[in-house]
């Protein structure tokens, strides 16, 4: 594939660079930024990124859970909440709800910002590595917003978004929608293909 000659590629370039120190240097050094960027597109590694916990779905956290369930604290949305929750790198929940809001909730229960949609969001979060959450929304679009609770960028589709997405490896962003479809968006929201 593509990635195994970009591989091919920076062997050969270092190889041929091996009596130049200075551009050896800079390939490494390159190398590692493009390692980086890609690397921060991924699946967070928080302790819930996404509905039943991560790509794979097992739906298990690698975490104990109390020995006696207390209620810690509650927070009220204008309507129902009938998606899970997924939780950032900085131990906030996010979670939407029919009101046409997406929350950010702190872990001691009180609101950080919200995020007003175009329709009820059914759909449970994902969250990448550097922070974006993406969410489907009944107003047939892919929400992808910063941990600031600000858009990045709206994918519009044909159908509602009901699905979670999964955040693939090199941040390709997979999603279902209700017009029959399976996308895959890149972290910038470029559309990657469509299958029916």
């Amino acid at each position: 594939g593509e990635g195994a000659g970009c591989a091919t590629a920076w062997q050969k370039a270092k190889k041929y660079s091996s009596g130049d120190r200075n551009l050896l240097k800079l390939l490494t050094l390159f190398e590692s930024k493009v390692k980086t960027v890609s690397s921060a597109y991924r699946l967070a590694d928080s302790a819930w990124p996404r509905f039943r916990g991560g790509n794979r779905g097992t739906g298990r956290s690698k975490y104990r859970g109390p020995k006696r369930g207390i209620i810690k604290w509650r927070f009220a949305t204008h309507h129902n909440v009938m998606a899970s929750p997924a939780v950032g790198l900085n131990g906030n929940i996010y979670v939407g709800s029919s009101d046409r809001f997406f929350y950010s909730i702190r872990p001691d229960g009180t609101l950080e910002w919200n995020y007003r949609a175009g329709d009820s969001l059914l759909s449970s979060p994902a969250i990448a590595q550097d922070g974006t959450i993406y969410v489907g929304c009944n107003d047939k679009s892919l929400y992808a917003i910063t941990a600031e609770g600000k858009a990045r960028w709206i994918y519009v589709t044909e159908g509602a978004i009901k699905s979670s997405p999964a955040v693939m490896k090199d941040g390709t962003v997979i999603f279902g929608s209700e017009d029959r479809a399976l996308y895959a968006v890149s972290p910038q929201g470029a559309f990657k293909w469509k299958y029916r």
